[in-house]
């Protein structure tokens, strides 16, 4: 089941597209986090979701927002993507989808199946909500913007 609204983020440390470990705790008490979870590297959806989140970064930073991404790929994989793509945030390897497992973002019954769910977490490492939807990929946009702006007016 999906961590729902009102539970904590857990504690997590991946390795980034450039081999380097970003631990989540580095990120809590200081950003809100827009974490999202997508299937592959260079595919169509996931392409234009990395892309429209690094074309609005500076948005997403005015709202005192940090952007991760995580997928099943390799740390080369996300590499590639990341030059190719001029990504200019963290995409996060978990090849043994062990972190999506954490969120609750892994069925069970069939661990293979891709899901795209974006999470936003407050400073607190409280998770304020989560969208999910495998296609039309920038309604995740939208959704983590709507749902910080609604953070920022309540502070």
């Amino acid at each position: 089941m999906t961590l729902q609204p009102g539970k904590y983020c857990p504690a997590f440390v991946m390795e980034n597209q450039h081999g380097e470990l970003i631990d989540m705790e580095d990120y809590l008490h200081y950003n809100n986090i827009v974490l999202y979870f997508y299937p592959k590297d260079e595919t169509g959806g996931c392409t234009r979701q990395a892309c429209a989140f690094r074309d609005q970064l500076e948005e997403f930073n005015a709202l005192d927002a940090v952007v991760l991404g995580i997928s099943p790929d390799s740390v080369s994989s996300h590499k590639d993507f990341a030059e190719k793509h001029r990504l200019n945030f963290h995409i996060l390897s978990d090849p043994g989808r062990k972190v999506a497992r954490m969120f609750g973002i892994v069925y069970p019954l069939i661990p293979f199946f891709p899901r795209r769910v974006t999470f936003v977490i407050d400073r607190k490492g409280k998770i304020v909500n989560s969208f999910e939807k495998l296609q039309n990929s920038k309604e995740h946009l939208e959704f983590a913007r709507q749902e910080l702006e609604k953070l920022r007016s309540s502070y």
